[in-house]
């Protein structure tokens, strides 16, 4: 698991992205809004793919590869975890 604490988490924000790897490792499908767009993380083993209204947005090997390279805006996904929440 990636070092939380390089990324300006608060304890919020860190307890939030470990609840999204267990749930990624429980292979636990998730909805995730960004500025009132969702987007789906779908689990196969290690792997997770994203994809959003019938777009598919990236194919990462690990869930740490999903936050480190998975970029919205430009910016990585471990970057924008405070403006992120559970989707519907």
């Amino acid at each position: 698991m990636l070092d939380l604490t390089k990324y300006n988490l608060d304890d919020d924000d860190i307890e939030f992205v470990k609840d999204m790897k267990e749930d990624i490792e429980n292979q636990n499908e998730i909805i995730l809004a960004y500025q009132g767009k969702s987007f789906v993380l779908e689990p196969s083993g290690e792997a997770v793919h994203v994809y959003a209204y019938g777009e598919d947005l990236g194919d990462y090997e690990s869930f740490d590869d999903l936050l480190l390279n998975h970029k919205i805006d430009g910016k990585p996904l471990i970057e924008l975890v405070k403006e992120i929440e559970y989707g519907d």
